[in-house]
């Protein structure tokens, strides 16, 4: 059954969005995951030679062709991070316009891990809270998503897929 929760969040058995990157040339195709732990979710700080170095964001990367989106999820967390994951839950898509592109991006909700994470790229990664996440200067892409998941949280939880 495909539909949203009362949180507004799609539910499990929702349909991933389908994806073709190799045609997408007005929107560069992006996944991540909120990677969630006790409360908190896994936050990455872009590295220095990364373009918006020093931006925060959840941890994901482009939509390469031929690929779903969650086996993009799954290959840039193991590239990335070192994680492997077990199946994710797509939340939602947004779209954001900064000056030099326009990035789609699909969010994850990943419950699963087989690892410990270990930045590969220089990046720096930390656990943090939904509110915690407003304060370190999160992509723009990223701020709707903050605001949603801190709003659950002051409700006494994260969102939740059910």
């Amino acid at each position: 059954m495909t539909g949203q929760n009362a949180a507004g969040a799609m539910t499990e058995h929702a349909a991933q969005p389908v994806v073709d990157a190799a045609v997408s040339d007005v929107w560069l195709e992006v996944v991540c995951g909120i990677v969630r732990r006790g409360g908190r979710f896994l936050a990455s700080c872009r590295a220095a030679h990364q373009p918006h170095a020093g931006w925060w964001e959840f941890p994901g990367g482009k939509i390469e062709s031929g690929e779903s989106a969650a086996e993009a999820l799954a290959r840039e967390l193991r590239e990335e991070l070192g994680i492997a994951i077990g199946p994710p839950v797509f939340w939602r898509s947004v779209e954001h316009a900064y000056p030099d592109k326009k990035v789609r991006l699909h969010v994850f909700f990943v419950d699963s891990t087989v690892g410990e994470p270990r930045p590969a790229e220089g990046q720096t990664v930390r656990w943090v809270t939904p509110r915690e996440a407003l304060t370190l200067g999160f992509l723009p892409a990223d701020l709707a998503l903050l605001r949603d998941l801190a709003e659950q949280n002051s409700k006494g939880g994260m969102v939740c897929i059910s």
